[in-house]
């Protein structure tokens, strides 16, 4: 074989046979993606976009009870068992209290 031949050849191939699969399926409805898969979409966009706001926007909350040691005062959570140390005394807790409050993240 020679090479204009192999060309020629290559060349009618690589357009003719995409021609003919195209008229063995043609389109017959709408294309795109159906009403259920549009939905899907949307409800997982929405689940997700709910998820990462509740975790940016929620203020984690502390309920425990208050004990004095040393001149300091500290909370101990109920749920799992940490100890805070409570700066400054703006409320006057006195030790054996139980309080609810929100904790802020120490910023380092």
């Amino acid at each position: 074989m020679t090479s204009p031949f192999r060309f020629v050849m290559t060349f009618a191939l690589l357009v003719g046979m995409p021609a003919a699969s195209h008229a063995q399926f043609p389109q017959i409805g709408p294309s795109g993606p159906s009403g259920a898969q549009v939905a899907g979409a949307i409800a997982g966009t929405a689940g997700v976009t709910s998820l990462i706001l509740y975790f940016a926007l929620r203020k984690p909350t502390v309920v425990g009870c208050v004990h004095s040691a040393d001149g300091s005062s500290s909370l101990t959570d109920e749920k799992d068992k940490r100890s805070y140390v409570l700066v400054g005394d703006p409320l006057n807790l006195k030790a054996g209290e139980r309080v609810k409050t929100e904790r802020q993240e120490d910023q380092k």
